[in-house]
């Protein structure tokens, strides 16, 4: 197995000395454990804080050689400089592959983005590289719960063509959930499939948690809520808010963090000052600061915009690996999770102000429910068991 050459791609900026749960630091963490000798490329902007990694283009890193390609950067998810940075990124990865005198054994790239994913994997198909697509997000599918018109669906034309002609390319197809797995599946039906949970490492997230140096506000309430990550539009803030509301005419003594900055930032200020809610927003923050607050808190919300596609998310996992109570609107696999294990509970929107009331209310029973985490990490999210298998199985397909 040492001689088993692999690159993995993705383009959203994350440095692979294991300071984050993302998925691509994840596999390329998994694939060096099982032997593999590993090149990384990457770009220099980091997505999360949309801002420019303070790294070098080319680095050794524990072993690992990553490449990091210098792309354009962009402030807001959905705009048009975002598009034209992953243009240039997959433009400049297909002149890296093909500088390369050593051809690899395998390919892996995390989708999104389409470009990169169709780059690399007409690559494969010209040198004879096995492939392996793994989809975090359906792209340009997700968009359409926000901006559905017809306008959009004949601009994404040519986008969802990209998407599906890499999927067909693959070798083997992962997803970070059955439904995203079996989603790239339907375009490729002759090859084999693999849902991998993005999946929590406990023992990384308390090392990460100790080497953040922020100052968390004394907890002054008998409860705190949370929602982690990005203030961006796919998300269910007035939800959210209006369950703030709502609790807070009852006289419930609550904190809320929102954990994260974005584009609706000012919005959820604006109505928090209007509401007169208790509610701090960190704007955006390193991952470690991040992991910290979240552990500060007891309940999280996993909220996510009307007619989402998304059925499993990084802020679930992280909401996990701080062990929060978690109150989640999303359906399928998510959902039967909260409810197998007794994690938390799930939500329609039009109650969670009344679901909310309830548990900050019985606190004192709900808040002996974060007892069943544990044992959920074991069963379904532990990192340091299911990536190991997939490589297993991309080996053994």
């Amino acid at each position: 197995m040492q001689d088993k050459k692999i690159i993995t791609i993705a383009a959203f900026g994350f440095d692979v000395r294991e300071r984050t749960n993302e998925r691509g630091a994840s596999f390329v963490r998994a694939f060096k454990k099982c032997g593999y000798q590993v090149t990384h490329v990457s770009t220099d902007f980091d997505h999360a804080q949309k801002a420019y990694v303070d790294l070098p283009l080319e680095e050794n890193v524990e072993g690992v050689y990553v490449k990091r390609l210098h792309v354009m950067a962009y402030v807001k998810n959905l705009s048009y400089k975002r598009i034209l940075s992953h243009l240039q990124f997959a433009y400049k990865l297909r002149k890296f592959l093909n500088s390369l005198d050593e051809k690899p054994d395998y390919i892996y790239c995390v989708t999104p983005t389409s470009t990169s994913a169709y780059v690399a994997g007409k690559y494969c198909k010209k040198y004879g590289i096995k492939f392996i697509i793994d989809l975090i997000d359906i792209w340009p599918d997700s968009l359409m719960p926000l901006y559905k018109t017809k306008l959009i669906e004949i601009a994404t034309a040519p986008w969802s063509y990209i998407t599906h002609s890499a999927y067909k390319m693959a070798d083997f197809i992962c997803g970070e959930s059955i439904k995203y797995a079996n989603h790239a599946h339907q375009y490729n039906l002759s090859v084999p499939w693999y849902p991998v949970y993005l999946g929590v490492n406990k023992g990384k997230t308390q090392l990460l948690i100790a080497e953040s140096k922020v100052l968390v506000p004394e907890k002054k309430c008998p409860i705190r809520l949370c929602y982690g990550g990005d203030l961006g539009n796919s998300y269910g803030f007035d939800a959210i808010l209006e369950s703030l509301s709502y609790i807070h005419e009852k006289g419930v003594s609550y904190e809320m963090y929102f954990v994260g900055g974005g584009d609706r930032q000012e919005y959820i200020q604006k109505y928090s000052d209007e509401h007169n809610l208790n509610v701090l927003i960190t704007g955006k923050i390193p991952y470690c600061d991040y992991l910290k607050y979240l552990s500060t808190c007891d309940v999280a919300f996993n909220a996510f915009g009307p007619n989402t596609k998304v059925v499993h998310s990084y802020k679930f996992n992280d909401y996990i690996a701080t062990h929060n109570f978690v109150l989640s609107n999303l359906k399928g696999e998510t959902a039967e999770m909260v409810d197998k294990y007794r994690i938390g509970k799930n939500y329609d929107d039009d109650k969670l102000g009344e679901i909310l009331f309830d548990v900050c209310q019985n606190w004192f029973k709900y808040n002996k429910w974060r007892d069943n985490i544990n044992a959920f990490v074991e069963d379904v999210l532990d990192a340091d068991l299911i990536y190991p298998r997939v490589i297993k199985e991309i080996e053994s397909k």
